[in-house]
Parts: C-alpha cells; sequence; structure tokens
C-alpha cells in the first residue's frame, strides 16, 4: 500500500510539476510601487503629507518648550502656589499634546496605508489581465524568491504597461 502511495507521488512530481512550472513567473512589487508614475505621485503626496504633520507636532512642540522655558524663569518671581497651578495647567497641556501627537501619527499611518493599499488595487486588475493573456499558472513576489532566471521577471513588462494605463491615482 505504501509502495503505491510512493509510485503515485514520484510519477506526480516527474510529469505534472515540471508541465506546472513553465508558468511560473515572479514580479518586483517594491519597483511597481517606487518607480511607477504613478507610485512616484503616491510617494509624493505621503512624502508631502508627512511634512505637514511633522509640521504640525514640531509647531505645538516648540510652543509648550516655550512655555515651559517662561515657566521656569517666572519661578522666582512669582509665589509657589500660582508657579504650582501654572505647572499643572502645562501637565495638562503637555498630555493634550501627546495624545495630539500620537492621533497624527496614527492618522499619518492610517492615510499610508490607505493609498498604498489604493495603488496595489489598481495594479492587481492589471497583473490579472497580464497573467490570463500570458497563461501563466503562478505569480509570485520577488522579495520571497531566493534565485530566479531573469526571463521569468515580468516587472519591467507591467511597470510599462501600468505607466501607460495609469498616470495617477485620485486620494481624497
Amino acid at each position: 500500500m505504501r509502495s503505491v502511495l510512493l509510485l503515485k507521488v514520484f510519477f506526480f512530481i516527474l510529469f505534472i510539476v515540471p508541465s506546472v512550472a513553465n508558468n511560473i513567473t515572479y514580479i518586483d512589487m517594491e519597483k511597481l510601487v517606487n518607480k511607477s508614475i504613478a507610485g512616484i505621485s503616491i510617494n509624493k503626496k505621503i512624502n508631502e503629507l508627512k511634512e505637514l504633520k511633522t509640521a504640525k507636532i514640531e509647531k505645538a512642540e516648540s510652543i509648550l518648550k516655550k512655555k515651559d522655558a517662561d515657566l521656569l524663569n517666572q519661578k522666582n518671581i512669582i509665589t509657589s502656589e500660582a508657579y504650582n497651578e501654572k505647572i499643572v495647567l502645562l501637565k495638562k497641556e503637555i498630555n493634550e499634546f501627546k495624545k495630539m501627537r500620537n492621533l497624527e501619527l496614527k492618522d499619518f499611518e492610517n492615510k499610508k496605508m490607505q493609498y498604498t493599499n489604493k495603488l496595489l488595487n489598481s495594479i492587481n486588475p492589471i497583473l490579472q489581465k497580464y497573467v490570463q493573456s500570458k497563461n501563466i499558472s503562478i505569480l509570485l513576489q520577488k522579495k520571497n524568491i531566493i534565485l530566479g532566471a531573469n526571463e521569468f521577471d515580468i516587472t519591467s513588462d507591467i511597470l510599462k504597461i501600468l505607466n501607460n494605463e495609469i498616470k495617477e491615482i485620485s486620494i481624497k
């Protein structure tokens, strides 16, 4: 019984697997995201958003630092009760700043993910159409491949198609 099963597996590997292996290709998705016209546009928008968020956080931080420095300068001038009240208010502002910073960073990461997903969702139909037209059985990501012949890399073909079909992706 075991030898029959072993014989079946051997014939499967010998005859079926090589015929499927001829239709395996791979693609460098990072190159598509970073080098395509649409990808460059998305990355530019992500960088602009990052700069806006960073500027907002840095401005709020500098205001808090100025308030802290002013409070330290007033330490010997005002009464200890007034100083302690201002310290409590400053601590509240610092906590609000930390919440705002965390929300801004979380919002940036969410938008970055949305932008990247929108780009990938735009690439997916192009890949499906290409795979069907070329009768490709399996499409793998290049980052998951240790070694592969360049003839199985379809990145440049897809990049040309992507640049012709999608110039920019609209983002709200």
